[in-house]
């Protein structure tokens, strides 16, 4: 029920809570409406009990809410997201997303905006800003401010995550490697460094976490009716799924029996940690036996760690004159 006190509206009510052993307690609630018109103080009356009903607030808590902080500005935020940025991501990253916050802080329209308050139409007036950029990197910052304002809703500091989205046309990375080009790069490329690619193109193994790992013992040339050119066993990688059987085409088991084959003074040795050497220099394993052992030839050859580089993109092509590649 509401009742007036001078000029001001008050409701009353009592709300029973039930307990774990069966019992209630009841809480008389009066509270202000803090209104002069009637029928404002029945909504605030009708809104205290449907928070009561949801759970929402207890009976002794207050009512109505206190009003949440106001959200910081874009430019008073970004120091906390480059200051979170720096502890949980890698180093390109973070000078990536420096870069990116530069430019939010150069539009002054939303670097003074607070985070709670960006939309579709400040977003917009900040593309527009950017004349004669690229579409994919005008998306680059759009992510960066997108991940800024999922970490303020994470952290609770905004009601909802803005929406944020990136222009389309953007052209990605992704990119097919032709047949002529993989025929070339073959042919100009060394034993090892050949091996290594076709064991990746032909398997499609992840590099990191599968072929770098790929061992002897993994490995089955004899063929079956179902894979006839043998086939290789994925033990582990990325995620459990990875555990598989990947047939080996003609020339992959062509390749492995050609190392498998290779004598022992042509085999290959791990050369030692943090030292670059050409293939032709690692020192030689002891026994043909050592290539039948988890520290075989695959394993030697796989985990050099020049060859992770060349096949991360450190050198892409064949080597300069006077390294050689292979033996």
């Amino acid at each position: 029920m509401i009742f007036k006190r001078g000029q001001t509206y008050w409701y009353k009510f009592t709300w029973s809570l039930k307990q774990v052993n069966g019992t209630s307690n009841s809480f008389l609630i009066r509270r202000s409406a803090r209104t002069k018109i009637p029928t404002e103080a029945e909504e605030v009356e009708r809104e205290h009990r449907r928070a009561l009903r949801l759970g929402e607030i207890h009976p002794q808590g207050a009512w109505p809410k206190l009003p949440a902080p106001e959200a910081p500005i874009l430019k008073e935020f970004t120091n906390r997201f480059l200051a979170y940025s720096k502890l949980h991501v890698k180093e390109s990253s973070l000078e990536f997303y420096k870069r990116s916050v530069a430019r939010f802080l150069a539009f002054p329209d939303l670097a003074n905006e607070q985070i709670s308050k960006i939309n579709p139409e400040i977003v917009t007036r900040f593309v527009g800003s950017r004349t004669g950029v690229g579409i994919s990197a005008i998306n680059g910052d759009l992510r960066t401010l997108r991940r800024l304002l999922r970490l303020a809703f994470e952290w609770e500091i905004i009601p909802r995550m803005p929406v944020v989205h990136q222009l389309p046309g953007e052209r990605t990375r992704d990119r097919v490697l032709s047949f002529p080009e993989e025929e070339k790069y073959l042919v100009a490329a060394g034993a090892n460094l050949r091996a290594l690619t076709i064991l990746a193109v032909d398997t499609g193994m992840r590099p990191n976490s599968e072929l770098f790992r790929l061992e002897w013992a993994q490995v089955q040339l004899e063929g079956s009716e179902l894979m006839p050119f043998g086939y290789l066993t994925v033990k582990q990688g990325k995620t459990q799924s990875a555990e598989r059987l990947l047939p080996l085409t003609p020339r992959a088991r062509e390749t492995l029996l050609i190392f498998k084959g290779r004598a022992a003074q042509e085999a290959l040795g791990v050369p030692r940690p943090g030292k670059f050497r050409a293939f032709g220099q690692y020192p030689k394993i002891s026994s043909a036996s050592d290539s039948e052992s988890g520290s075989g030839l695959i394993s030697v050859l796989l985990l050099a760690p020049h060859v992770r580089n060349q096949m991360h993109g450190e050198r892409h092509g064949p080597t300069h004159s006077g390294q050689t590649d292979g033996p």
